[in-house]
């Protein structure tokens, strides 16, 4: 019950999990942007798209993003969070260091470079809410984060979208 408190603050008023979903989403979309001008302040190069970003089919690269994307990643954050609170690891520690043991495979398109310090604020956020939601519920937790995730996917998949059907 301690964690639930430590996040109180930043959380909507509402018990319903999708206002907390939508909220905590917005939460997401904002770090993230914030990451990226960060990222770009620096003057990293852009990341470059993958061969198969450029040459594979946009509707399988949508559905990868926003049905199993969430799902598997969920699932191996999730993993990630319960194994470490069995070794009995600080909370604190346990959502910065599952947000980003997840987020590191996502640099391997930017030659492992920060890319994943763009992702890596959503899926802290990601392990908060799984820890927040985890005491009402496991699958509802999952739910949450794989939801929460999804949401986050949507719109690099109407990047994904736009670039598929614009006029060449």
């Amino acid at each position: 019950m301690r964690e639930r408190k430590q996040f109180d603050a930043f959380l909507p008023r509402s018990p319903s999990p999708i206002v907390f979903v939508l909220v905590v989403t917005c939460y997401d979309y904002a770090l993230t942007a914030l990451f990226a001008a960060i990222v770009r302040l620096f003057h990293f190069p852009p990341r470059h798209l993958s061969f198969w970003e450029t040459h594979g089919d946009p509707t399988a690269h949508v559905i990868e993003g926003l049905v199993f994307a969430p799902l598997i990643e969920t699932c191996i954050l999730v993993a990630i969070i319960e194994l470490l609170r069995r070794l009995r690891v600080p909370t604190s520690v346990l959502v910065f260091l599952a947000g980003g043991l997840v987020a590191l495979p996502h640099s391997y398109t930017w030659d492992w470079g920060p890319y994943a310090f763009v992702v890596l604020p959503g899926f802290i956020i990601q392990a908060a809410a799984y820890l927040y939601w985890r005491e009402v519920s496991r699958k509802g937790g999952f739910a949450v984060v794989a939801s929460i995730h999804a949401l986050a996917n949507l719109l690099p998949a109407l990047y994904t979208i736009a670039y598929a059907t614009r006029k060449v």
